[in-house]
C-alpha cells in the first residue's frame, strides 16, 4: 500500500494505538520495513519479498528462510496448513479414545507444525486414490476434509507465487531440524519461556505478557519442567 505513516492512516474502523505499533514492532523485528532518514517506515529487501505473498509476514517469513535452508517443499505445507480452521474436526474432539489415538498417529516430538506437515502429507497420498479415497482417510482419521483440500489450494497458490519469484522448491527429507529453524525465525514472537515460581509461560520478546499454550496443541497436557 505504500504507507509511510501507517499510524496516522483515517481507517472506517482504525484499531487501537497498541496494535498499530505492536504491528510495526513485529515488521521491524521481521526485517520487513526500516526507518526511513526523513522519518515514517519504508519496506525493505526482505519486506518487499514478504509483500509478494498473501500470508501474514511471520508466515511469508517462513518461506523465505525455507528456500534459504533447502526445506521450501515442506514448509509450503505447513504455512498452507496454518491459514485454515484446525486440520482436525474440532467437534469431535475429546469424545472417544478412537479419536485421541488417531490424533496420535501424527503427533511428532518436533512440535505441532511438524504434525501438520505429517497429516498433509499422509493426506497428499491418500489424494491419489481420488477424492473419494482422501475423504474416507479423513473420516477413519477425525481430519477435517474440507481444511485439508482447502489447505491444497493455498499450497498450489503459494507455490505459483514461489516459482513466478524464481525461488528454490527443495525438499529436506525426514530430517526436519532446518524446518524447525525456518519455523523458529518466523515465528519468534510465539516463542515462551516457563516461569516455575509463578505457574506460566512469559513471552521471551516481552517477558511482562504471559501466554497460554492452545488446548487443541499436543503440548497442552505435557507436565512443565
Amino acid at each position: 500500500m505504500g504507507l509511510k505513516y501507517p499510524e496516522k492512516v483515517k481507517w472506517l474502523e482504525s484499531p487501537d494505538k497498541e496494535s498499530i505499533q505492536a504491528a510495526i514492532m513485529e515488521l521491524r523485528a521481521l526485517d520487513a520495513i526500516s526507518l526511513r532518514k526523513e522519518g515514517g517506515y519504508k519496506l525493505t529487501e526482505i519486506g518487499e519479498r514478504l509483500n509478494k505473498f498473501p500470508v501474514a509476514p511471520s508466515q511469508a517469513r517462513i518461506l523465505l528462510e525455507a528456500e534459504r535452508l533447502r526445506c521450501l517443499e515442506e514448509a509450503l505445507w505447513i504455512v498452507s496448513a496454518m491459514c485454515v480452521d484446525s486440520l482436525f474436526d474440532s467437534e469431535e474432539r475429546g469424545k472417544s479414545e478412537a479419536v485421541d489415538r488417531a490424533r496420535k498417529r501424527f503427533d511428532s516430538p518436533e512440535g505441532d507444525h511438524i504434525s501438520a506437515l505429517l497429516i498433509m502429507k499422509a493426506c497428499k497420498s491418500e489424494r491419489k486414490k481420488g477424492d473419494k479415497g482422501l475423504k474416507e482417510f479423513c473420516a477413519r482419521n477425525f481430519i477435517s476434509f474440507r481444511s485439508v483440500m482447502n489447505a491444497m489450494k493455498i499450497r498450489t497458490q503459494l507455490k505459483e507465487i514461489a516459482k513466478n519469484n524464481k525461488m528454490e522448491i527443495l525438499s529436506c527429507g525426514a530430517d526436519f531440524k532446518k524446518l524447525r529453524e525456518a519455523l523458529a525465525i518466523g515465528l519468534f514472537l510465539n516463542a515462551c519461556e516457563y516461569v516455575r515460581q509463578d505457574d506460566r509461560f512469559k513471552s521471551c520478546a516481552q517477558p511482562s505478557v504471559s501466554l497460554k499454550i492452545h488446548p487443541s496443541s499436543q503440548f497442552a497436557q505435557v507436565r512443565k519442567f
